[in-house]
């Protein structure tokens, strides 16, 4: 970036800016002789803005940044010139003096110019030109030390400038020489470490970061080659937790005693995400499995409990077709009743038919669960779902050593009559498999004396449909509650959970359904969920007896 358009970002006021506001360089002359003001004035005035001023007061007063040079005379009543030097210098320490003296009796001028140092002497005996020379001289001078100065806060907030974009960034930047020794230290890998930048610097990489040890190789080739390069992904363990760190080098190039810039970024959510997106979609493919596998058991089970039915009916002594075969085959139907009953044959068929008959709505259930859907609201029955979910969650659980749902205690309480709740029934369906699912876990391991319950509560508040899931578990602390709708934040062990579901339910209850999800808990004293959905104005329930009422 030039220093003209930096100039125009940052608004910089220079002193060129101040001197461009008038024509000519100001040349201060201070005399107590008027004739001598008048004469100089007159003939300077073609090269320079001159201002006369017949004593030093009246110069100090007139004295600025716009003056460029400054013409004094020493011997002069009040104040004499030796004197206002020094005044003049403790104001502009920079600004060139020329002393111009006709006193004949003052020391030596090479005292005076060792004693005081101004930027020269002429006598008043000297001519016009020899005056003139000095005072572009001078000028000259001043004007440099001008642009010198301008030079210097150009590149003063230049710097500052790009140091704040390079604290700026979210990025971890550390600049590196040759000896992979630090020069560069950002604000973000000063708030990852704790090492102030002052403190890195000619540091070796590896003290601080111990974990790019194995990797300097790489960077020292990348140095050499003079080619940015990705290297592979850093992982390792952060208070208990796996984290990734994405490293991209750039040599720096047009240096030639070498050095490179190392960007270090956090990639642990991304990774996390892209590996639950992978999830997702073997979930997805396991979806439509289940589906059609469920629509496979169906068949079986049809046939199974058609198969009961017909068995039972072909036992039968009342039927007048199974007389007629078992005398054909001289058979006593109702000794043969007996026994099937004292062998407890027809109870066996019960279990049969009980069983297919539960196996089928697990089936049913599934289907309803991986069913794919539209996403709009239909009025759906809240208790009905609850308890689909219950049974789901029972069956995900019976399959795990680890958790014995049956042990837990499950309290529903309903009211009396609920509304139907216009929702994404599949949608509300996952919430509350996910909120029960994080109760069932939260009761195991379960310390102490403390019972295995879980609360579900369902009602109407404030034209709100309210479930609530509650469990008596360990309970959470204040840290924790703040957190436990963060995606990717999970306090289960490694392969029981992403983080997600909880971040996942809260979208779908707010974003697609205009509710919210709310949780309490202390520790020692489990934790409640409540999920609030809003009810349509149209929302019809039925009473007890079969009458329609408005919600």
């Amino acid at each position: 970036m030039g220093f003209n358009t930096l100039r125009q970002i940052i608004k910089i006021q220079t002193d060129e800016s101040l001197s461009k506001k008038i024509e000519k360089p100001v040349v201060m002359i201070i005399d107590d002789d008027t004739h001598l003001l008048e004469d100089l004035a007159f003939s300077l005035k073609d090269d320079y803005h001159v201002l006369g001023c017949p004593s030093g007061s009246e110069g100090m007063e007139r004295l600025d940044e716009t003056v460029s040079a400054v013409v004094l005379d020493i011997r002069m009543p009040g104040q004499d010139g030796f004197q206002i030097f020094k005044a003049i210098k403790e104001r502009l320490p920079h600004l060139p003096v020329l002393f111009h003296s006709a006193y004949q009796d003052l020391k030596d001028p090479y005292e005076i110019m060792n004693q005081y140092r101004p930027f020269g002497y002429i006598s008043k005996s000297a001519g016009l030109p020899e005056l003139k020379d000095s005072i572009d001289s001078a000028v000259d001078y001043y004007s440099q030390i001008r642009r010198n100065r301008e030079l210097v806060r150009e590149l003063t907030l230049t710097k500052e400038y790009l140091d704040n974009i390079i604290h700026s960034m979210p990025s971890m930047l550390i600049g590196l020489d040759a000896k992979t020794q630090v020069v560069h230290w950002n604000r973000k890998a000063w708030e990852k470490t704790g090492i102030p930048p002052e403190k890195a610097a000619g540091q070796p990489l590896e003290s601080l970061l111990p974990e790019m040890a194995g990797r300097l190789e790489e960077v020292r080739e990348i140095m050499t080659l003079k080619s940015p390069k990705k290297l592979d992904t850093l992982v390792f363990q952060e208070n208990g937790k796996t984290r990734y760190t994405e490293i991209l080098v750039y040599p720096l190039e047009n240096l030639d005693a070498g050095g490179a810039v190392i960007r270090l970024d956090d990639v642990t959510e991304r990774v996390m995400f892209e590996e639950m997106m992978v999830k997702t979609e073997k979930m997805m493919m396991v979806s439509g499995l289940a589906a059609g596998i469920a629509h496979e058991i169906n068949n079986p089970l049809s046939i199974i409990l058609q198969s009961i039915e017909v068995t039972r009916q072909r036992l039968s002594p009342e039927m007048g077709v199974n007389q007629k075969a078992a005398v054909v085959h001289g058979v006593d139907l109702e000794k043969l009743k007996g026994y099937l009953k004292e062998r407890k044959i027809f109870d066996n068929f019960d279990h049969i038919e009980q069983a297919s008959l539960r196996t089928s709505e697990i089936v049913q259930n599934m289907l309803n669960f991986s069913r794919q859907y539209e996403i709009h609201s239909i009025p759906t029955d809240i208790e009905q779902l609850i308890e689909e979910t219950l049974s789901l969650s029972a069956n995900e659980y019976t399959l795990k050593n680890d958790w014995e749902f049956q042990s837990i205690e499950i309290i529903r309480e309903y009211e009396d009559w609920l509304p139907r709740v216009p929702c994404v029934r599949v949608e509300i369906a996952q919430v509350l498999m996910n909120l029960i699912r994080n109760a069932v876990q939260a009761l195991y391991p379960s310390g102490g004396d403390h019972p295995r319950r879980i609360t579900i509560k369902a009602g109407v508040k404030d034209q709100m449909a309210v479930i609530t899931v509650s469990d008596t578990g360990k309970g959470m602390g204040r840290e924790i509650v703040k957190r436990v709708f963060d995606p990717f934040f999970t306090t289960k062990s490694p392969g029981q959970g992403t983080g997600l579901g909880l971040s996942v339910s809260l979208h779908i209850v707010r974003e697609h359904h205009q509710g919210d999800l709310l949780v309490e808990s202390a520790p020692g004293q489990g934790a409640t969920f409540t999920l609030l959905l809003p009810l349509s104005d149209r929302s019809v329930v039925e009473n007890e007896t079969g009458k329609q009422v408005a919600s």
